[in-house]
């Protein structure tokens, strides 16, 4: 509830209103990592649990609402959750990767340059048998590369 007690308190405040979206997060979240705070938007949440919506008023100019200066509003509760919020359940500590690991990811790949077929030269549609990532390690360069895509459109 005090994830809710925030956005309301913040739609309550002058100007902030008019904010349309606001997405709350624990304190050892960095709220200017775009990429982190998404990370907690889609680790920490249930959309039927954790969002709310709310009808208040809205600027004048924004032509997406239904009514002039009446609009709705999305609140989400991406914090860790624990039994005093009625929930249940066993929350998972944040698993993170050691230094050695991030290196392995961030190096080019061992075979870079020419492009590898995976068919056999004959053009059978058998592919080579190929070696396969476990699922984790894509997501984690996936999540790496995103990173390295936010620092690098960063303002200098």
């Amino acid at each position: 509830m005090q994830a809710y007690k925030i956005m309301h308190g913040l739609w309550g405040m002058g100007q902030m209103m008019f904010t349309k979206y606001i997405v709350v997060v624990d304190d050892d979240v960095d709220v200017h990592n775009t990429s982190e705070v998404l990370f907690r938007l889609c680790a920490n949440t249930d959309p039927q649990r954790d969002s709310i919506f709310t009808k208040g008023p809205s600027d004048v100019l924004d032509h997406a609402t239904s009514e002039i200066a009446i609009g709705s509003k999305l609140g989400i509760d991406a914090t860790k959750k624990f039994p005093a919020k009625a929930f249940n359940r066993h929350w998972p500590p944040l698993i993170t990767m050691d230094e050695a690991v991030r290196n392995r990811i961030d190096a080019p790949p061992a075979r870079a340059g020419k492009h590898q077929s995976r068919f056999r030269a004959d053009r059978s549609t058998q592919p080579e048998p190929c070696s396969v990532r476990p699922l984790t390690t894509r997501v984690c360069h996936v999540a790496v590369n995103f990173r390295k895509i936010a620092r690098s459109q960063a303002p200098a």
